[in-house]
């Protein structure tokens, strides 16, 4: 049994940090739809936007930049060169009328189809 089991997750703190993540964004952002909060999670937990840390602390002695500091970076800033990083956010505006639009129609879907089981329950 110990074999078959081996290498398993045997704690949920993967998952439990996931729903933090979550909880946190859709109580920061309070009418925030869910499809999006779902992305901002997915992009917080895979740390795709988060940059190298710039910080020098005048109590140490002062190091030469570690040659791997850009590892540190998340994917937008290393993983895309500037045009590309440049058309993703032009065409997330572009994109932002139709989603919005589309998130609004889905939630008052959601809101009639909790309003039937109400009346049904």
């Amino acid at each position: 049994m110990h074999a078959k089991t081996a290498g398993a997750h045997t704690v949920n703190d993967y998952v439990e940090s996931i729903f933090g993540g979550f909880d946190h964004i859709t109580r920061t952002y309070r009418y925030i739809a869910v499809g999006n909060a779902a992305g901002v999670t997915q992009q917080m937990r895979m740390h795709d936007y988060d940059r190298a840390a710039g910080v020098v602390s005048d109590r140490r002695k002062r190091k030469a930049p570690a040659a791997d500091s850009e590892k540190e970076a998340g994917f937008f800033h290393r993983g895309l060169n500037d045009n590309l990083r440049e058309s993703l956010v032009e065409m997330a505006r572009k994109e932002r009328v139709n989603a919005r639009a589309v998130d609004r129609a889905d939630k008052a879907e959601h809101d009639a189809h909790k309003l039937v089981r109400r009346e049904v329950s």
